[in-house]
This record gives structure tokens, C-alpha cells and sequence, in this order.
């Protein structure tokens, strides 16, 4: 803020305003195999993820933000180079058995919160839960 004498009035509002959406290729020209490859990746980023995480790519992918994994990532579960999909952090098989989003990693339901929240009370318990089940 300036300390001039009488420099305080508001000048009022945005300079520019957007007229159209940001296109993040709009200058480069794509093939039609490309362009298919893109349509794709695009429809299976979501899958399987919680609606945060999903926002959070479909945003990413969006702006030109979006990068692809080359090459698969370790699961944080498993230590096994099964994640395919970026931004994710457990396969699909461990997120499945856990019930969590391989994204960030909480749970989906509140079922699943409960069940977990039980596990935690009867491990700290000293009971194991194998054997409960049974």
C-alpha cells in the first residue's frame, strides 16, 4: 500500500475479463489417433477415485496440468509397481480391500470408517480381529 497522501480511493474492478475457456493445446495441432489417446485417458482419470480427487484431475486435465505416469509407480500398500494411473497412491486391488480412495487415501463410506475405527479399538485391545471373525 502506497503512504502518499490521498492514494487510498479503489480504482474499481478487473482490468480484463475472460471471454472464452483456456484451452492449454489451442496452438499445437494433434492427429486424429492423438486426439483419441487424449479422449481416453481422459474418461478413465477418474475412475474409482473419490469426488475430491476427481475434481482435483479433472482440473489438472483441464488446465494442462494433467501428467502421466510413464512408467508404473510403487502401491504404498503392497510395495509392488502396480499403480498405472497418476496421481494415486494404492493399486486398485489394495484401495478395494482397504476401502479407501487410491487417491488420498480416506475412506469412501461411513461404513467403512466405523469397520476401520473398530479394527484400531480392537487391535489397541490386544484382540485380534482374524480370530473375532471366526
Amino acid at each position: 500500500m502506497s503512504s502518499q497522501k490521498g492514494n487510498t480511493a479503489k480504482k474499481g474492478g478487473p482490468s480484463f475479463h475472460n471471454t472464452y475457456k483456456y484451452k492449454p493445446d489451442r496452438a499445437v495441432k494433434l492427429g486424429q489417433t492423438e486426439i483419441q489417446k487424449k479422449k481416453q485417458l481422459q474418461r478413465s482419470i477418474d475412475y474409482n477415485v473419490c469426488q475430491k480427487c476427481s475434481e482435483k484431475i479433472k482440473w489438472k486435465f483441464d488446465y494442462g496440468k494433467y501428467v502421466a505416469l510413464k512408467q508404473p509407480a510403487k502401491c504404498q500398500e503392497c510395495r509392488k509397481s502396480t499403480v498405472r494411473l497418476a496421481y494415486r497412491t494404492l493399486c486398485d486391488p489394495c484401495a478395494a480391500k482397504r476401502k479407501v480412495c487410491p487417491g488420498c487415501c480416506e475412506f469412501e463410506s461411513e461404513e467403512a470408517k466405523e469397520e476401520a475405527k473398530m479394527l484400531r479399538l480392537m487391535l489397541k485391545a490386544g484382540i485380534d480381529p482374524k480370530e473375532e471373525a471366526k
